[in-house]
């Protein structure tokens, strides 16, 4: 029978977007020993339409719960051996005594039909923001101004986010 895995993550939006990748590869490797569910308030668009997150598990009703994981606890010392998905990865992994196996880094975004008809063309979604105690993330915003500005005419860009999050 499988267990009833909830994953709390911090209310962040990279946070939610690059759990999906885990998500994914968990589901991939371990679907006959997990349904997994996701705890957010503010992102639950990130997760819908994800066929592998139920959204009927809740902290009533799961079996595992692994409870605010992120940039807070031990994730900075796992991200420092690569990229911030590995440092959720490497949580994951410490907390069910499994290995998750990363075949795909992709985020795992699904859209309703009408999302996917976009009036816009072809983009891509600029995050300028940056946390203080991650200097990973920390791009002076001029920069992506340039980046933007030498792109022109060949890529769209959407921003979100601005300033400091602390």
């Amino acid at each position: 029978m499988k267990k009833k895995l909830l994953l709390e993550v911090y209310d962040f939006l990279g946070d939610n977007v690059m759990l999906t990748s885990i998500i994914k590869n968990l589901s991939e490797q371990y679907n006959d020993k997990y349904e997994i569910g996701v705890l957010t308030e503010k992102f639950k668009d990130v997760y819908k339409n994800n066929p592998n997150v139920n959204f009927d598990i809740n902290l009533k009703n799961k079996d595992i719960f692994i409870k605010r994981f992120g940039y807070f606890n031990k994730h900075d010392f796992y991200a420092d051996y690569g990229h911030s998905i590995f440092g959720f990865k490497r949580h994951i992994e410490e907390k069910l005594g499994i290995e998750i196996f990363i075949k795909d880094m992709n985020c795992d975004i699904h859209l309703y039909n009408d999302e996917k008809e976009n009036r816009f063309g072809n983009y891509w979604v600029l995050n300028a923001g940056f946390m203080n105690n991650i200097l990973v993330k920390h791009y002076p915003h001029d920069k992506f101004e340039q980046v933007v500005k030498l792109l022109e005419g060949k890529i769209k860009f959407v921003q979100v986010g601005t300033g400091v999050y602390h």
